[in-house]
């Protein structure tokens, strides 16, 4: 066969470098996308809750996902390269505004175009791409598809960052650091996939112009297509290793330190959650690495065993077996293994039409993504097993369907032959790989570690005499509460960096808070919680209204808690609602020992008419509570000062701060956007005697829907 040295036109050709600048563009571009997409949840469900049904909230969601199946449509005005870069572009352009954007609307706009672009991205990959070719061997053992490299890569930075801010997303940090981050790393992306589309297109008017028979086909790659059932994998693999990531975060070992500390049982690795929730990609990436290098005969046998792990592990939890903390990170492994040996290369053909069924398969894939998500929503605790249990049968049915085609072999030059694929996985991309894994883990440890929640302040013994301050005036303390609205402010926009700003102006010595939600879909999968314990130094208690454990009330305290306990109420109109109760252990005088306060918090049912429950929760609350005095209730109560169920709290022997000791027509409701609902009172501090109120008021803050109430207390 002649060589490009035979023309002059052909020897201007270069051998081209390995093609890692393609891998790590396609990772970049996923990771900015996996970003976007969380972003693209909140902003559908919150900014057009108000306006839209919930069909067509579902509707909106598939119309952008569907963006994808636009690819071979497309494909026959432009080539599949032109389409990932300029895809590539915009994904880019929108991450970067998500950054910057501080508006619902802009962050609908711009995580819209960016979920769009990723689609795009994803359905061009799985169904090939030009590249620049690093060798041109024929053994396809160590060769990896792109897809699966830059996917399973992608996702292990991903869920490394995460993990590593504390379960509070890259893309809603304002602060100047990760501003230059997210720029840097946008303007890197941008340069890669520059590089990879210019590269490939310098090439070929040379190549045209040589005329060398062969020529082409040992300088231009194709990234071979993948199978479509690996195709669908993706957006379930995505959803279940996201989802299980938070819940690992939320629930692990580090979740709730307080109650360790009140047991007597010390923790002592409080990163460890946030560890083992990176293993689990970090180990399947490496586990179908290597699998991939054992050649496609043995690669169909991993590919079938990590599968039915996969299969088997959301088996036991469907099944009911209280295996959380040890099968969320074995299912993330083995899911991540099963999706890069599931989309490893299929034979290509030219003809456009086989572009379609990959195309159809990753948005059914987002497709189940997306209903998982929302189910999960809706306390359906089966989304994530049902996830891991389809893709792992997507994967098996992919390995099953390899066949007996020796993929990776240049087979003739036909319009089916098969092409080289591109670049072979050999000692540097082991090397890239290793450092970004070893990479990952140490984010994690660094970042788990610093945003471990800080431990309760040991139990003050009554008797002792260290309990007490030298003041003869009884002790003060500022309490306060607010509904966090799920980590959104008044306009709807993810800003937990404004809820930690207003508490620490408040200063609070107690902080109540409802609608905790430690890592959903619709707040972006952000642990609020925890970024207010770690961020304010506050340690916590808290109890679960979910069936996920990753929404409910929380209490937040510097003062040494003696015993708490979370009651949920029998009486509901759909909704589980709760009651935390705590005693918390106030310093004495100098005339006398510490005193026994009781704090309690809870959230009462929304519904009103036939169907409102609050006032039989208010009494199983008081039956809970019993009379017991120096008390504190807090919370948001879903009624307004006048409604009969609050007057019977009085009869109790309750007062509400506000109104008798503050302004008694201060609204801590703000209203529904689009003036729905309008701005009200719905939040309360009781107290009993035995407490002074010094002063008490609702603080102006659009941090939260709710404005909080802060009060100052003498507690004797």
């Amino acid at each position: 066969m002649s060589t490009t040295t035979d023309n002059p036109a052909a020897a201007r050709v270069t051998s081209p470098p390995f093609p890692g600048v393609a891998v790590a563009a396609a990772m970049l571009l996923l990771l900015a996308g996996f970003q976007t997409l969380r972003a693209f949840l909140p902003s559908v469900i919150w900014y057009l809750g108000d306006s839209l049904s919930v069909p067509l909230l579902v509707l909106t969601a598939l119309a952008v996902f569907a963006s994808g199946l636009l690819v071979p449509l497309l494909r026959r005005f432009t080539s599949a390269l032109t389409l990932f870069s300029l895809a590539g572009f915009v994904l880019i352009g929108a991450r970067v505004v998500l950054q910057f954007s501080g508006s619902a609307p802009i962050d609908l706009v711009a995580s819209s175009l960016g979920v769009a672009s990723l689609m795009v991205i994803l359905t061009t990959l799985v169904n090939g791409l030009p590249l620049q070719k690093a060798d041109n061997g024929s053994d396809s053992r160590g060769r990896v598809s792109l897809v699966a490299l830059s996917l399973g890569l992608a996702l292990l930075a991903d869920t490394a960052i995460r993990i590593g801010l504390g379960n509070y997303d890259l893309v809603w940090h304002r602060d100047p650091g990760s501003t230059v981050i997210v720029v840097v790393v946008a303007l890197a992306a941008l340069t890669l996939v520059t590089h990879n589309w210019t590269s490939v297109h310098k090439i070929l008017p040379a190549l045209n112009e040589a005329k060398v028979p062969g020529a082409r086909s040992s300088l231009i790659a194709e990234s071979a297509p993948t199978s479509a059932y690996g195709a669908a994998s993706i957006g379930l693999t995505l959803m279940a290793v996201l989802t299980a990531a938070a819940n690992q975060q939320a629930i692990g070992v580090a979740a709730n330190p307080a109650s360790a500390a009140i047991e007597g049982s010390a923790i002592e690795i409080p990163w460890l959650s946030g560890l083992v929730a990176v293993l689990g990609p970090a180990v399947g990436l490496g586990l179908g690495l290597w699998g991939t290098t054992r050649g496609r005969r043995p690669a169909r046998w991993f590919s079938i065993v990590s599968g039915g792990v996969a299969i088997l592990m959301s088996g036991a939890l469907l099944a009911g077996f209280s295996l959380w903390g040890a099968a969320l990170p074995v299912l993330g492994a083995s899911l991540v293994c099963a999706i890069i040996l599931a989309l490893r290369p299929v034979p290509r053909t030219n003809s456009l039409h086989a572009t379609w069924p990959r195309s159809v398969a990753v948005f059914l894939g987002f497709v189940g993504y997306l209903a998982l998500s929302l189910a999960a929503l809706y306390d359906v605790t089966e989304a994530v097993p049902v996830a891991g249990l389809v893709a792992g049968v997507c994967a098996i049915v992919a390995a099953l369907r390899l066949g007996e085609v020796p993929v990776g072999l240049a087979s003739g030059s036909g319009p089916n032959a098969l092409r080289d694929e591109a670049g072979r996985f050999g000692l540097t991309g082991r090397v890239v790989v290793a450092s970004i894994t070893l990479v990952a883990v140490a984010v994690t440890c660094v970042g788990a570690i610093a945003y471990a929640p800080p431990s309760l302040p040991p139990a003050r013994d009554h008797s002792s005499s260290t309990t007490t301050h030298t003041s003869s005036e009884p002790a003060q303390i500022t309490v306060m509460t607010l509904n966090l609205h799920q980590g959104l402010d008044a306009n709807t926009h993810v800003n937990l960096g404004g809820l930690v700003d207003l508490v620490r102006t408040q200063d609070p010595d107690i902080l109540a808070v409802q609608e905790v939600n430690r890592g959903r879909a619709n707040n972006g999968y952000n642990d609020v919680l925890a970024v207010l314990a770690a961020e304010l130094d506050l340690p916590f208690l808290y109890g679960t209204n979910s069936p996920d454990g990753l929404y409910g009330n929380a209490l937040l305290s510097r003062l040494p808690v003696t015993d708490w306990e979370y009651h949920h109420f029998d009486a509901s109109s759909g909704e589980r609602r709760g009651m935390l109760e705590a005693t918390l252990s106030v310093a004495g005088t100098a005339e006398g020992p510490s005193t026994d306060l009781t704090v309690l918090v809870t959230h009462l049912d929304h519904v009103s008419g036939d169907d409102n429950v609050r006032g039989a929760q208010l009494d199983e609350l008081n039956a809970i509570w019993d009379g017991r005095a120096p008390a504190i209730l807090l919370g948001d109560f879903n009624t307004t000062p006048e409604s009969p169920e609050l007057a019977a709290l009085g009869e109790r022997g309750w007062t509400d701060a506000l109104a008798q000791y503050g302004d008694p027509t201060a609204t801590t409701f703000w209203g529904a956007p689009g003036g729905s609902e309008p701005e009200s009172r719905l939040d309360y501090v009781f107290v009993t005697p035995g407490i002074t109120v010094e002063r008490v008021a609702s603080v102006d803050s659009k941090a939260s829907d709710h404005k909080p109430i802060v009060a100052r207390v003498s507690v004797r």
